[in-house]
């Protein structure tokens, strides 16, 4: 029985468990099942398959705005099919997703964002308004992305903050959007369409580590009023 058991190979699987392959499962796999966002409207609709390719296209637009590795990229979204798409594209490619609370206060928010690096955001649009606020703050942040369409007045709010993440200066590429994953910014950055891509590799998901509690602002810093 012990010469059994010492011959016996270790339970533990030897491939590792990464997001890459978890969306690469459920998305050939089970193409075919639902991913459901209810809104005011009712519900809307989006298969495994079709989450998949947006979740390549997302990855590859990010590569073009300059995630090539383990850079932050953060959200500032509510719990639907475009944030899914963000949470399996972002460590699929290496870089780390690092979701911000909405409902932190805003110096938590500033404090939580600027510790953890995040360069990017994806922002949805009914967001986007009170994240103005906040974004004149944010000194890591180089690029914001809008899930879906916003008014006249938030674009201009957005563009008016000189973003200067890294010593950078780049502004807010308006009308730059989020439609179903796919950004489209401007002629003089870099183009995008809905041609399908593949994701150009998959990594060791990594997980964005946030401050236990956020200290107060630096002095003379007022925390915008989001009310």
């Amino acid at each position: 029985m012990f010469d059994t058991l010492t011959g016996m190979k270790s339970t533990m699987q030897t491939t590792p468990l990464l997001i890459s392959q978890l969306l690469r499962y459920g998305t050939t796999l089970h193409a075919d099942q639902e991913v459901v966002t209810w809104t005011a409207d009712g519900g809307r609709r989006l298969s495994f398959a079709d989450l998949g390719t947006q979740a390549a296209q997302l990855a590859h637009a990010l590569r073009g705005l300059g995630v090539t590795g383990d850079q932050r990229v953060a959200t500032f979204m509510w719990n639907n099919a475009e944030h899914l798409t963000a949470y399996l594209a972002v460590p699929s490619m290496g870089a780390v997703l690092h979701a911000l609370n909405i409902r932190l206060f805003p110096e938590q928010l500033i404090y939580v964002t600027t510790h953890g690096g995040s360069e990017v955001v994806i922002v949805d649009n009914t967001l986007a308004a009170p994240f103005a606020k906040l974004l004149a703050h944010l000194g890591t942040i180089r690029q914001v992305i809008v899930n879906g369409p916003i008014d006249a007045e938030t674009r201009a709010a957005l563009e008016a903050v000189e973003l200067t993440g890294h010593g950078r200066s780049l502004r807010y590429n308006a009308p730059a959007k989020l439609q179903g994953s796919l950004i489209r910014v401007r002629a003089e950055r870099a183009q995008f369409n809905s041609v399908p891509c593949q994701l150009q590799r998959s990594l060791a998901s990594k997980v964005a580590m946030t401050a236990s509690r956020a200290p107060e602002m630096a002095s003379g810093v007022e925390p915008p009023d989001l009310h």
